[in-house]
Parts: structure tokens; C-alpha cells; sequence
């Protein structure tokens, strides 16, 4: 592994409270259409400053407390270890080759799915 691997962490205590097990984080599904289980888990997660979570009635979206999702990256400023992992997962590449590109493919039409 290097700097480009990209993985999951999760506060268990916050996963817990919110109805959620260790299982459905390994068992997660992405798609462009709705996200999958892993944008509903998202939401789920997603709290705004009423306490209300992001899938249900009433969800703020503008007064967000507690955000579903954070990205741990090193100055990620082309998507390599942040969205690319999931638009990949549609065949997507992001550069002419995997090691060392010469051309990002930003021009593609898959990554106009992320």
C-alpha cells in the first residue's frame, strides 16, 4: 500500500447509537443512482442541530451538527484517495495508466458520476 489507498473508518459508539453494526459497514453497497447503502447510511448519520437525522422529516440541511461522512486525506486535490475509489467501482480510471499518468480522464463521462 501507499499514499493512494483509500478505507473506511467509523466511530463505533456513533455506528451503534445510530442502529448500525460493524456488518453493515463491510456489507455496504455504492451506485451513482441513490448512493446505495452506504448514501442511506450516510444520511442515517447525518444530524442536524434538532437532533433530527438526514433520511427523516424535517432534516435541516443547512444547520448540520453532526455530518455522516468526513474525508481523511492528505491535500486530496484530484479525488485520487476521496471519490475516485467509488466512481472506479463503475470502471472509471483516473489517469491514462495506474502508475504514474500522464492524462487524467476528468474529460470522461464517468466522472461526471461522482
Amino acid at each position: 500500500m501507499d499514499w493512494a489507498t483509500a478505507g473506511v473508518y467509523y466511530n463505533k459508539t456513533m455506528l451503534s447509537k445510530a442502529g448500525y453494526t460493524t456488518q453493515d459497514v463491510d456489507s455496504m453497497t455504492w451506485n451513482p443512482t441513490n448512493g446505495g447503502s452506504l448514501g442511506k447510511m450516510i444520511a442515517h448519520l447525518t444530524i442536524d442541530k434538532n437532533g433530527v437525522r438526514g433520511d427523516q422529516p424535517g432534516f435541516s440541511k443547512s444547520q448540520v451538527k453532526v455530518y455522516g461522512i468526513g474525508v481523511m486525506n492528505s491535500g486530496d486535490f484530484i479525488g485520487q484517495t476521496s471519490w475516485s475509489p467509488l466512481v472506479s467501482t463503475l470502471g472509471w480510471q483516473l489517469g491514462n495508466t495506474t502508475v504514474w499518468p500522464t492524462r487524467f480522464n476528468y474529460g470522461d463521462p464517468g466522472s461526471s458520476r461522482q
